[in-house]
């Protein structure tokens, strides 16, 4: 479902293959909100346009590049059309994505500010859980992980 792909910035290679001078750069494509990293080639073989599983996705919806508000821009109608419906109507639902998916999807859901979003830190494999009321604002944040109790620090510090 490209809707919580990882966003796609992939041309730069991991990041331990970036040169050192190109570091900094790299941390602000990858934490900013609305900074884009270069674009990848249309012919590069790694450009989400030319990989088969995504033969059946619309071109428009395939970036060669894109921002943390690119991936709000995929990640809040999917949300509208699909989740908060099944939420609304009293199911459980699980999402498994990309830490950008991930936190493209609090952002909009803690209504965290664009400058606020790149101190935002979502630990891999720790679920984060919402209680939403019956207008689907969140009214309880939480993990699972017993371990690691607090929220993370931009989605407690913000107004709501």
């Amino acid at each position: 479902m490209p809707h919580f792909d990882r966003p796609h910035y992939v041309s730069l290679g991991p990041t331990r293959s970036i040169a050192r001078t190109r570091r900094l750069a790299a941390t602000k494509w990858r934490r900013s909100y609305d900074v884009r990293p270069p674009a990848l080639d249309v012919n590069d073989r790694s450009a989400p346009l030319n990989d088969p599983r995504y033969a059946d996705v619309p071109r428009a919806w395939l970036p060669l590049t894109e921002s943390l508000a690119g991936v709000v821009a995929r990640v809040v109608p999917f949300w509208r059309q699909e989740l908060a419906p099944a939420v609304a109507e009293g199911q459980r639902i699980l999402v498994v994505a990309h830490g950008n998916s991930i936190r493209a999807l609090v952002k909009y859901l803690d209504n965290i500010s664009d400058t606020a979003i790149a101190d935002l830190n979502i630990p891999t494999g720790r679920p984060f859980v919402y209680e939403m009321n019956s207008q689907l604002r969140p009214v309880a944040r939480y993990y699972l992980d017993a371990r690691r109790t607090t929220l993370p620090d931009a989605a407690a510090s913000h107004p709501r």
